[in-house]
């Protein structure tokens, strides 16, 4: 992959790739303001954000040859209805696979922190009615307890959606390998 400065020749090769300057900021996880001031002059293409836009184009990109690779072979032979699609996406290494399920464990432990820092921050409001309890702060304690209630039974409810999520990825995992273990 050849990696230039060059804003002019990043705008020419995503346009040849056919992908427009969101898909190809969504593909690099960068802001598409970053990515249309560099592609117009007013940043300079460099640094980490640089790099993260040219290897996404360049993953774009080997998924158009690739695609376009299989397709004329299969066009060819005539046998484009036994072939999985599956086979014309590249596959995801071992340390993808790991990196995706990390990422989506860590926004679930940071959605489950900041519900717990929450519960934590009613708790510490309770605490201190409690101390000067009348009649007027009873009903504030009570609000604040069925808030508790609401919060602990979402972060279950989450909890339980977020392992019926990772077992059915998991069975997707498995019936995909069966799957190409027939081709």
């Amino acid at each position: 992959m050849h990696w230039s400065n060059n804003p002019k020749e990043l705008r020419k090769r995503r346009k040849e790739a056919g992908v427009t300057q969101e898909q190809l900021s969504e593909a690099a996880g960068i802001k598409l303001s970053w990515l249309a001031a560099v592609e117009t002059g007013r940043v300079p293409l460099a640094g980490p954000k640089g790099r993260a836009v040219w290897r996404a184009l360049a993953r774009i990109e080997e998924r158009k040859s690739r695609k376009t690779l299989l397709s004329s072979l299969i066009d060819e032979r005539g046998f484009a209805e036994y072939v999985s699609p599956r086979l014309l996406e590249p596959r995801e290494t071992p340390e993808q696979v790991e990196i995706r399920k990390l990422r989506a464990q860590l926004q679930r432990l940071t959605q489950d922190f900041d519900l717990m820092k929450e519960i934590a921050e009613i708790q510490k409001e309770m605490l201190a009615l409690h101390k000067s309890e009348s009649g007027e702060q009873t009903a504030r304690i009570q609000e604040l307890e069925q808030q508790v209630t609401d919060l602990r039974n979402l972060y279950e409810a989450e909890t339980e959606a977020a392992l019926a999520h990772a077992r059915a990825e998991e069975l997707r995992e498995k019936i995909s390998a069966r799957g190409e273990e027939g081709h």
